[in-house]
């Protein structure tokens, strides 16, 4: 049972600065990368836009501390870095299933842009609990099914080897969407 006060883990840690590393890696050139200073003051400089708009959305002090996040704040915080690295294309570093602290707003966020929950790729949804053919997508109500975004090779081997083998071999399911998230998402 996480408790509500309970303060950021180590492991959180590393993963937010693990993503900060990303983005200042795919998007500083290759002269900044090099040299170690100009990498540390781009990753606090990453780390402080990245905070300030996390404190907006979150109604947090601009000036938090990372390191006195609650474990539920810390998580929140690394699935704002994996929102924005899928917003501007940046990659991953691990997988996502890794990087992430909470698992199903990963999947969620691999949906809402169409990334491969896997590999990170550009995706295509796919549903967990299959359709069936002859149906008409446009009219079948998403929401009873849970569904993953996969990009076509992933998409491919899961029809190929079936979904329970898929499932145990890359460690993800799919998730239910409420009618809302659907329609928003444009599924």
């Amino acid at each position: 049972m996480v408790l509500l006060h309970e303060k950021r883990t180590l492991e959180q840690n590393k993963k937010i600065h693990a993503l900060i590393a990303d983005i200042v890696r795919h998007t500083y050139n290759a002269y900044e990368r090099e040299k170690p200073t100009a990498f540390k003051n781009d990753c606090a400089a990453v780390k402080n836009t990245l905070k300030a708009s996390f404190a907006i959305e979150m109604n947090l002090d601009p000036k938090f501390s990372t390191a006195k996040l609650t474990k539920l704040e810390a998580s929140e915080f690394i699935s704002h870095i994996i929102e924005f690295c899928f917003q501007f294309n940046i990659p991953l570093s691990d997988t996502g299933t890794r990087m992430a602290d909470d698992i199903n707003r990963y999947l969620f966020l691999c949906i809402k842009y169409r990334k491969c929950a896997v590999t990170g790729r550009q995706g295509e949804i796919h549903h967990v609990d299959a359709i069936g053919a002859g149906r008409d997508r446009r009219k079948y109500d998403h929401s009873q099914s849970r569904i993953i975004c996969l990009c076509r090779e992933k998409h491919t081997e899961a029809h190929a080897i079936g979904w329970e083998t898929f499932s145990n071999k890359y460690h993800v399911d799919g998730i239910t969407l409420s009618i809302n998230a659907v329609k928003e998402l444009g599924i």
